[in-house]
């Protein structure tokens, strides 16, 4: 690297040119030389407004309730539809709502971004 200087044996070559001096500050530390970050940059940074903040807090309660809607249905299910015996019926509930549960947080990044 044409503008690395070596700092010292335990450190690697620090690349010094300026776009990454605008990045941070340099420290000196035990382990050698740092590349340290400054404060963000705020400017136009904005802090939610309640409003937002609240159906936020309303989405995310909605999700959770859907767990709990559906839980008394549950053992139902699992002797009706899925055909499962009375000596099995906990485990069996207690897997198919972690199977909801699971799928449900592997999906919701993909609907998040469909819905975006």
């Amino acid at each position: 690297l044409e503008n690395s200087k070596d700092l010292g044996s335990d450190s690697l070559p620090l690349d010094l040119d300026q776009e990454n001096m605008d990045q941070g500050a340099i420290s000196a530390g035990p382990n050698g030389y740092a590349l340290v970050p400054t404060e963000p940059d705020l400017d136009g940074y904005e802090p939610m407004d309640w409003k937002s903040a609240r159906i936020l807090y309303l989405i995310a309660a909605a999700d959770a309730a859907v767990g709990l809607v559906i839980a008394p249905y549950l053992p139902q299910f699992c002797t009706d539809v899925l055909h499962i015996p009375n000596e099995h019926l906990g485990p069996s509930v207690g897997l198919v709502s972690t199977a909801y549960s699971l799928a449900n947080g592997i999906s919701n990044p993909y609907i998040g971004d469909l819905s975006d």
